[in-house]
């Protein structure tokens, strides 16, 4: 398992559920600037977590996007045996444009249209499918409980349910406010929230 400090996690959180995977701009939330970013993102670059995907912008990279690898050290992973994105194939094929185009002193090639974005299926072994599966008990589940079983971060966990199970998989999920009463169990401190797929059977009084 690729271990991630929480700034990484942050930017492959974010990433993923954007469309287009994109890794820029980064949260607002996070506050890395100049040579922190630079070292933060060779160092996701490094691990193949993201990579420079799609058509080159004249002379420049293509833009930073999340890799299939990416995802999965998210809990999300796209269809089918390749990533929609070849990074190879698209620095190939960028190269093979752009030395055509100097060559002849005009455009050979047209863009190419960009490839349709895979809807993600879970697979029974990833950390996304254990946190659905605690979301689908009539008790449902807490943040605390999640973290446990998958050993995500609790700010990961919520963008989890915020992004790929609310946005991309289209999943309502509820969440309740309860308050322990007890001896140390008053107020604030007593209080927890917990999260369950709507059309799960509620837990029994």
């Amino acid at each position: 398992m690729t271990r991630l400090s929480d700034t990484q996690r942050v930017i492959l959180s974010a990433a993923s559920r954007r469309k287009d995977g994109a890794v820029l701009p980064l949260p607002k939330d996070l506050r890395i600037a100049g040579g922190a970013v630079n070292k933060v993102l060779g160092s996701l670059k490094a691990k193949g977590l993201i990579d420079h995907q799609g058509a080159f912008r004249g002379d420049d990279l293509p833009p930073l996007r999340i890799t299939r690898a990416g995802l999965e050290a998210m809990g999300v992973e796209p269809e089918g045996a390749e990533a929609s994105t070849d990074t190879a194939a698209a620095i190939k094929a960028g190269t093979r444009a752009r030395t055509a185009t100097k060559s002849k002193g005009k455009p050979k090639f047209k863009p190419g249209k960009t490839a349709r974005a895979e809807k993600p299926r879970l697979r029974a072994v990833t950390k996304q499918a254990q946190m659905i599966e605690l979301l689908k008990r009539p008790q449902g589940a807490t943040v605390e409980q999640i973290a446990e079983t998958t050993g995500w971060q609790h700010h990961t966990i919520r963008g989890a349910i915020s992004g790929a199970l609310k946005k991309k998989l289209g999943l309502i999920v509820e969440a309740t406010r309860t308050r322990e009463v007890g001896p140390n169990k008053t107020g604030a401190k007593g209080s927890s929230t917990v999260y369950r797929i709507a059309g799960s059977p509620p837990a029994a009084d």
